[in-house]
């Protein structure tokens, strides 16, 4: 189980090279990729481990010099199974096409901006502290972390989440937004179907020592 996104970018091939060599603090593709595997024959390849669900996959990104600029192509292949693994999979997936719109920015104006989930103190990230997998009604509870917003609201394995502070929710991307517009310790409601009735909680949202496995895009929570 894998997947591949391609990326068209305006710079020519070799600026679009050059910039997974440089190393400013805040280029986030720098610190999802490791400069060790740079080989600009083969493009980049490396073993991606994921520690919390035992699983080896392997990353890949290649270069192809196109008639407006580069096309740059990422792939993660290899086989897994459970909630977990599906949750940082969607994740990874999220979260380089984040990276990769940071990286078109650099490319085209030199502004570095590393928007993908980076805490500043006047604008910390917040989290939910639930395991939730993308289904197509929504997001599925498949885990919480103790003492966390989801835990306290009562969110419980198996339930749909389909609204946070009142927002509909669809996807893994409408999570990242409200853990970047909402405050750690803000009272928010959730909404969420158990069984089949609609039931509506609230508690306040967690700090990001709290979020849970793949909810945030990387590895288990520190």
């Amino acid at each position: 189980m894998g997947w591949q996104r391609t990326f068209e970018l305006r710079a020519p091939i070799g600026r679009v090279w050059a910039a997974f060599l440089e190393t400013p603090p805040s280029l986030t593709w720098n610190g999802m990729v490791p400069i060790a595997a740079l080989d600009p024959l083969q493009g980049i390849t490396w073993i991606d481990r994921d520690d919390d669900i035992d699983v080896d996959l392997t990353m890949r990104i290649t270069f192809a010099e196109t008639d407006t600029g580069t096309r740059l192509t990422v792939t993660r292949s290899g086989f897994g199974d459970g909630d977990m693994f599906e949750v940082r999979q969607t994740s990874k997936l999220v979260a380089w096409g984040e990276a990769m719109h940071d990286l078109a920015v650099y490319l085209d104006t030199g502004v570095d901006l590393g928007r993908l989930h980076r805490s500043h103190p006047d604008h910390p990230l917040s989290a939910t502290g639930a395991q939730l997998r993308e289904v197509l009604g929504g997001l599925l509870v498949t885990a919480t972390t103790p003492g966390s917003f989801a835990a306290h609201a009562g969110l419980e394995v198996g339930d749909l989440v389909v609204r946070l502070a009142g927002v509909p929710v669809f996807d893994r991307g409408d999570l990242w937004l409200l853990a970047r517009l909402t405050a750690p310790s803000t009272p928010t409601t959730v909404q969420f179907v158990r069984g089949s009735e609609l039931r509506e909680a609230s508690a306040p949202m967690s700090s990001i020592d709290l979020w849970a496995t793949g909810e945030l895009g990387g590895g288990p929570r520190e």
